[in-house]
């Protein structure tokens, strides 16, 4: 089963399964706010999160993964 977390340009997904929950990437720069407000409206907290995986490769998607990593 999937989510789809929508705030932004990028369709971000949390795929849940049995090892844990992958978020599977995240939007631009500036947009962590909007990306917590997005999973606290679905019910889902930064704790739930395991894994990011990033599909490919921008340097302004990386913020987002060091935001999860000092905030999990």
């Amino acid at each position: 089963m999937f989510t789809l977390i929508k705030y932004g340009n990028t369709n971000t997904y949390l795929i849940h399964g049995a090892s844990g929950n992958l978020l599977v990437d995240t939007d631009y720069a500036g947009t962590l706010q909007g990306f917590y407000r997005a999973i606290k409206a679905l019910d889902i907290k930064v704790g739930d999160i395991t894994y990011i995986l990033a599909t490919h490769y921008h340097p302004h998607r990386i913020c987002h993964a060091h935001a999860n990593e000092v905030f999990l």
